[in-house]
């Protein structure tokens, strides 16, 4: 349960992040490199589901 909350948590960070690197950064390439980060952990919080 630890391990979720914190993933929920890194989730949240990361998601943040992504927000303020597309509305302050003309570098969408880091963007992307966000949101796939993103993706990846939104899929391990789907398979602890």
């Amino acid at each position: 349960m630890i391990d979720k909350i914190l993933l929920e948590q890194k989730i949240e960070d990361i998601r943040q992040k992504m927000y303020e690197v597309y509305n302050h950064a003309n570098d969408y390439e880091e963007v992307i490199r966000i949101s796939q980060k993103l993706d990846n952990l939104l899929n391990k919080l789907d398979e602890q589901s």
